[in-house]
């Protein structure tokens, strides 16, 4: 394979390092909201005597 010029390599680097940071970034981002909702009492997480939550707007339609 030919040796590519200066700035071609030096893109390349370029857009080799902001796809990584990108993914890293990203994978951080999921690992954190991962943790977010296991540390969080959610409508699904809840006891099973508070029963099923109805939506303010769902009150007219029963």
């Amino acid at each position: 394979m030919p040796r590519r010029s200066r700035p071609a390599r030096r893109a390349t680097l370029v857009v080799h390092i902001a796809v990584s940071v990108g993914w890293f970034g990203l994978t951080l981002g999921l690992l954190i909201l991962g943790l977010l909702a296991l540390s969080i009492n959610g409508f699904t997480t809840g006891c099973p005597r508070d029963g099923g939550r109805r939506l303010p707007r769902d009150e007219g339609l029963r």
